[in-house]
């Protein structure tokens, strides 16, 4: 069959009419897509406003953080001549290990000589309590005599007024006499002599004789000096800042060499004065540290220093002059990693970025409060209005 004459055209209507139909039905989709975006953006805008204004306050970050460690210098406590150096260059060491050796041999000839000293001290205690004993015995002789000289004394007298004796005899007896008194004197301030030699005590006993003691004492540094020719370790920790050799001459209180801790690892972060209002000790801090790209650490705020870095400076800024500039000062953080594991591995003087999450929440703004009825606070509420507290108080009775 043929196709009539009208046919051809009637297609051509209908394919007409379908792409007309079709713009027609698209435009509504895009005019939905442009107010969708048009509210999304708003929203969207919203959304990061509101998490960056509550968010804003809580989480202090800064990267002026680097690792801490006890930097201890080694020297040597007396002066001689190291026969023995028992360490090397960036070896780790414990406490207690020996790390080098001074000639011990001038010291143990000074203990030999107190040791003697203190044998002689000893000896002469005995012989000066030897002497003390003398003396009371010549005083208890030199009293026996004086009563005899006085019994004499009065018999002569006696004598010379009946006439039985001649003056001269008398004159003798108290002479006698007063011999005998002297005599005791003199035994008297000699023995109070050999006392005080004998610390005013003499059965104190020779162990606690002051020239015992000094001797002593003279031993004991002695000995304290020969155990200091060998040097250790105070803490746990690595050598560093090392060249030491044998037959090298050290002398009293030089530095040696120097000896990194690895007991005592700690981060300071130096933090701005303006981002320490929320921040107190305790407060958990997230690490970012070079040396684990793995991921950050955990760490807990120690402590907060109570004096800028400015206060402590060689020449500390003079902010009473006429020319000052206020420049925002910076208060070191201590803080500790919670794996001693990581704090073991890391090495004075990294870098490291810390963020401590303050716990602070903002409250609503205003407009807000008014909205929603006041809820949403702050988790730091203000006081109380005083409309609010005399609401929840009861009110004052009249008196009857």
């Amino acid at each position: 069959m043929q196709k009539s004459a009208t046919e051809p055209d009637r297609d051509k209507t209908a394919g007409a009419s379908a792409g007309a139909a079709r713009p027609s039905a698209a435009k509504p989709r895009r005019f939905a897509l442009i107010v969708a975006i048009a509210l999304l953006g708003p929203i969207a805008a919203a959304m990061i406003g509101g998490y960056l204004y509550f968010a804003s306050g809580r989480f202090v970050s800064t990267d002026n953080a680097y690792v801490k460690a006890d930097k201890i210098v080694v020297s040597a406590d007396i002066s001689g001549r190291v026969v023995d150096v028992l360490v090397g260059a960036d070896q780790t060491v414990k406490r207690g290990t020996l790390l080098f050796r001074i000639d011990p041999e001038p010291f143990r000839i000074a203990v030999s000589r107190a040791e003697a000293q203190l044998a002689a001290a000893i000896q002469e205690v005995g012989a000066i309590r030897a002497l003390y004993d003398q003396k009371v015995a010549r005083l208890t002789l030199a009293e026996g005599d004086l009563a005899y000289q006085q019994q004499h004394h009065e018999r002569q007298d006696a004598l010379t007024r009946t006439g039985v004796v001649s003056r001269s005899g008398m004159d003798t007896a108290e002479r006698a006499l007063r011999a005998a008194r002297d005599q005791i004197l003199i035994a008297t301030q000699e023995i109070a002599e050999v006392r005080a030699r004998l610390g005013g005590d003499p059965t104190r006993p020779a162990d606690e004789q002051p020239s015992v003691r000094d001797a002593r004492a003279v031993r004991d540094r002695a000995a304290l000096d020969l155990a200091r020719t060998e040097v250790r370790a105070p803490v746990d920790g690595i050598v560093t800042n090392f060249d030491l050799q044998q037959g090298e001459y050290v002398t009293a209180g030089s530095t040696v060499f120097s000896l990194v801790g690895t007991e005592n690892v700690w981060i300071q972060a130096n933090y701005k004065e303006t981002d320490l209002t929320f921040l107190k000790v305790g407060q958990r801090a997230t690490v970012h540290i070079d040396m684990f790209p793995d991921g950050p650490r955990t760490a807990i705020v120690s402590s907060i220093s109570p004096a800028t870095g400015a206060e402590f400076a060689l020449l500390p800024p003079q902010n009473a002059t006429g020319n000052w500039v206020k420049v925002v000062q910076r208060l070191p953080v201590r803080l500790r990693l919670e794996n001693a594991a990581d704090a073991a591995e890391l090495r004075a003087g990294m870098s490291v970025i810390v963020e401590v999450d303050t716990e602070h929440r903002r409250p609503l703004p205003k407009w807000a409060r008014a909205i929603f009825g006041g809820q949403g606070a702050s988790a730091e509420p203000g006081p109380k209005s005083a409309s609010s507290q005399s609401a929840t108080q009861p009110a004052n009775k009249p008196t009857p």
